[in-house]
């Protein structure tokens, strides 16, 4: 696989505030270092080989850049976020949740 497109903090912020615009929120950032040590964790884990692109998609849209359509949400994907929320699931969890609903569409 070529390398995948990695979402740059630009457009994270953008996202952030299209999803305010959109549903509301508290307006700014708590701390941007994180939002970036977040991206850098993602392309650390895939260029020294601790995961694929389910495991480090930190959005659907991380798996919709780089050309992986997720079908329309069966609600697995909201309980899944549910879990991790409630700390029932981690992000191998949520990557299992996320490789089962691409791959029920083939």
């Amino acid at each position: 696989m070529d390398e995948p497109r990695f979402l740059t903090l630009k457009e994270v912020l953008y996202l952030h505030d299209e999803s305010l615009v959109r549903f509301g929120g508290s307006t700014g950032i708590g701390d941007v270092g994180l939002v970036e040590s977040a991206l850098g964790a993602a392309q650390n884990a895939f260029w020294y080989g601790r995961g694929d692109l389910y495991q480090i998609a930190g959005a659907l849209m991380f798996l919709r850049v780089n050309g992986i359509r997720v079908p329309e949400d069966d609600g697995s994907i909201y309980q899944a976020l549910i879990d991790i929320a409630n700390k029932r699931q981690d992000k191998a969890g949520f990557a299992v949740t996320l490789r089962k609903l691409v791959e029920a569409q083939h």
